[in-house]
């Protein structure tokens, strides 16, 4: 893997306490100088496709569905997990001591295909759109609302922004792992 977080959302949090642990399967689609990103205009914030695994579905199909849900886009190959960052804060429930998501990042190509999205009400209420955009346009957004402090910004942007960083370190390689060069274009 090429990246491993871990990102602390609250002080003082019972590590070894009762939790609830959230998986969830984020894509990184790259296409040249671009990647295929979730821009929410509400919030002024880019994020990775994905999201959680439901029960009884891994980690690939839940890949394949979040991207097809998210984006309208067809999943062509998924290459490789490159990273992972776990989040912990407080839980909702009462009963818990700690909430803590685990996020999965991998290396997908998509198909020529578009279809239409399929947005859960709070996902379109955020006004979930794909865009093709630049990484460093995509951190610079990003890093801006989290300076301004946005009351609209979402508690993903700042595992989204740390994971965009590793992209942009790693990129080259990232493509090159989606796209290797055939052996006729290797000789050019």
């Amino acid at each position: 893997m090429l990246f491993e977080h871990e990102i602390y959302h609250a002080a003082n949090l019972n590590l070894s306490g009762r939790a609830y642990i959230r998986i969830a399967a984020r894509a990184i689609i790259l296409d040249g100088d671009s990647m295929l990103m979730i821009y929410s205009p509400s919030c002024d914030e880019y994020k990775f496709p994905g999201g959680g695994v439901e029960r009884n579905e891994s980690m690939e199909a839940a890949l394949v569905r979040e991207v097809r849900e998210e984006t309208g886009a067809v999943v062509g190959r998924i290459v490789s997990k490159v990273g992972q960052v776990i989040e912990y804060d407080r839980p909702k429930e009462r009963q818990l001591d700690l909430f803590t998501m685990r996020s999965s990042y991998y290396l997908v190509t998509v198909t020529a295909e578009r279809l239409e999205q399929k947005l859960d009400a709070y996902e379109s209420k955020l006004g979930f759109t794909p865009r093709w955009v630049d990484v460093d346009e995509a951190i610079r957004l990003n890093e801006a609302t989290l300076a301004r402090g946005n009351a609209q910004m979402t508690r993903w942007i700042t595992r989204d922004t740390w994971a965009l960083r590793q992209v942009a370190q790693h990129y080259s390689a990232l493509l090159e792992r989606a796209c290797p060069a055939t052996p006729a274009e290797a000789l050019l």
